[in-house]
């Protein structure tokens, strides 16, 4: 991953780390911390690519999930369910 600056910063009583991923979005991520020596540690161990790794197995574009769903679609619903679906 190229250089990026990551920020600490404290809302509510939590301490948050705040970065740009690999497609330039700001992303926090709480630490779950209440004190700056524990968020402190917690940015030490913070991997930023395993983080947005994480993300994209958890993304999936509404696209995606609509082509995906007419599959699953077809082999458990009956025709008429299929084609109103395959309208939207």
């Amino acid at each position: 991953m190229e250089t990026s600056k990551v920020y600490l910063f404290k809302k509510d009583s939590f301490y948050y780390l705040q970065y740009k991923d690999t497609h330039g979005i700001n992303r926090q991520v709480s630490t779950k911390c209440k004190t700056r020596t524990d968020a402190l540690g917690f940015l030490r161990l913070f991997n930023a690519e395993e983080h947005n790794r994480k993300l994209a197995i958890q993304r999936k574009f509404f696209k995606d999930f609509c082509t995906d769903y007419h599959t699953y679609s077809k082999s458990n619903h009956t025709p008429a369910t299929v084609a109103m679906y395959q309208s939207v």
